[in-house]
């Protein structure tokens, strides 16, 4: 893994992690639940493929979180 890309997967890995805390100090939302899952589910997801060496797959899951992301909210 190039340093670059070993810089983008943990800093990404990092921004899903403070979004499982930042979750708990905004006001409630009604898809609490599911933003919480959701953050959950992608930490787990980018870890374990990390540790098994999986990362262009874990490139894929980043890519599809990241527009899931945007989708969430507006629902």
């Amino acid at each position: 893994m190039s340093g670059t890309f070993k810089f983008y997967y943990l800093t990404q890995l990092a921004f899903w992690i403070q979004q499982i805390l930042v979750i708990h100090t905004e006001a409630r939302r009604k898809g609490h639940v599911q933003m919480l899952v959701h953050h959950l589910i992608t930490c787990i997801l980018v870890t374990i493929a990390y540790i098994y060496r999986y990362t262009r797959a874990a490139n894929v899951v980043l890519c599809l979180m990241d527009i899931v992301d945007l989708l969430l909210p507006v629902r």
